[in-house]
């Protein structure tokens, strides 16, 4: 439906709309019911209303978030604030998962209509998108809606997260010069060239500008997305590539020997280094990446050393703030691991400085190893140019301390 919106003074139109849509559908075969879409403000539906119009065909529309961030919404006049909004995207959630889920069982749907069938990818996960490019953007809106999103468990809802992280930008907004050079026009061969007014303009919020650049701003985001505010850093861990690239056949052997002499330790069977373990270690290292068989062998042997590290050196887990237990370790989020690593860490390459210490070799290379591992799990880059996003004025809230 092509609008500028269809619910800006309530949902009675939208809905009347899909009751009559769904009407429709009733009357047609399978191959012919329809689906649409159109933009509507987000916050305005509740439950059974969202039921209704994913019933009739309705595949989206929604009006970008600002951010997590109440300043942020004041200044750029959106009509919500986070207590609001927090509650509708729970709603929103939940209600595209349950239609996901009829789509799947379409016997379950209750309805005689059976739901229409999506026609791709994007129809089959639940997805929020951000406008945190906006020209109120800064280090501390994000920094709040990272701690906002985590805080309520948001990204646990969401398969992904799009952010879009510029904004078009018009003459008659009266451009300052100051701004002109964060500015870029796209010429008709779609290449980008200095602003011009007769081209489609766009610019990146200058707070960003004075610490990113602008190829670094669209890798941020996407980052932030995929591991913050989405459950779709999961999707793209390759362990088999992280194992090829972290270890070799000599050190795993060398760390399965060694932790084999701490008692209460079993490595298990598989592990042993016998002829035939060696071997499999061997094959594994020169697996093809695509291999999905290779690729959990190497997760299970990743958790597996993790796990026994954790069992034979707590101390060391404890020292860098890190849960020194499996069954706490799986409680963590992407963003209090974050938390941990910028506020607790002396970074050096991304990685804490006390395990440069540690001795012997064998011990330094597992622990690095293993903390590798949980940064990787968690897709944590840390990088001290993410971390103003997580430095805190105050310590580690209590909540993630008593979760760990």
């Amino acid at each position: 439906m092509i609008s500028s919106e269809l619910n800006p003074e309530g949902n009675e139109f939208i809905l009347q709309l899909a009751d009559r849509i769904l009407a429709f559908n009733a009357t047609q075969p399978e191959q012919k019911r329809i689906t649409w879409y159109g933009a509507n403000y987000l916050l305005t539906f509740d439950a059974d209303e969202y039921e209704r119009l994913y019933q009739s065909g309705f595949t989206g529309g929604w009006f970008d978030i600002t951010a997590l961030d109440d300043q942020n919404a004041c200044a750029m006049r959106t009509p919500y604030r986070n207590e609001r909004l927090i509650k509708n995207l729970r709603i929103y959630a939940e209600a595209t998962k349950r239609q996901i889920d009829l789509r799947q069982r379409p016997e379950d749907s209750g309805s005689g209509t059976p739901l229409p069938a999506g026609d791709g990818r994007d129809d089959e996960i639940v997805r929020w998108t951000m406008f945190l490019g906006n020209p109120a953007t800064t280090i501390e809106t994000i920094r709040n809606t990272l701690h906002a999103a985590n805080q309520q468990g948001l990204p646990g809802l969401f398969d992904e997260c799009g952010i879009i992280g510029i904004t078009r930008v018009f003459d008659y907004e009266g451009l300052s010069e100051s701004q002109h050079p964060s500015i870029y026009s796209v010429a008709p061969d779609m290449k980008r060239t200095g602003y011009q007014q007769l081209l489609p303009s766009f610019a990146f919020p200058s707070a960003l500008l004075e610490v990113y650049s602008e190829e670094e701003i669209p890798e941020m985001f996407d980052h932030l997305a995929e591991t913050y505010l989405s459950k779709k850093y999961k999707r793209t861990r390759c362990w088999l590539g992280f194992v090829q690239q972290n270890a070799t056949v000599k050190s795993v052997s060398r760390w399965t020997r060694e932790l084999s002499k701490f008692k209460g330790i079993q490595m298990g069977s598989r592990f042993e280094l016998d002829k035939i373990a060696v071997k499999e270690y061997q094959t594994l290292f020169q697996e093809d990446k695509s291999n999905s068989d290779a690729d959990k062998m190497a997760m299970e042997i990743v958790d597996l050393f993790v796990s026994a590290s954790l069992n034979a050196f707590p101390d060391v887990f404890e020292s860098l703030d890190l849960p020194n237990t499996t069954e706490a370790l799986q409680l963590l989020t992407p963003y209090e691991l974050a938390v941990i690593a910028f506020n607790s860490w002396e970074l050096i390459e991304g990685l804490p400085a006390q395990i440069r210490e540690i001795s012997p070799q064998w011990k330094h290379d597992l622990l690095q190893f293993c903390v590798c591992a949980i940064l990787y799990r968690f897709n944590i880059l840390a990088l001290p140019k993410y971390g103003n996003f997580f430095i805190h004025k105050q310590p580690i809230n209590s909540a993630i301390q008593e979760k760990i």
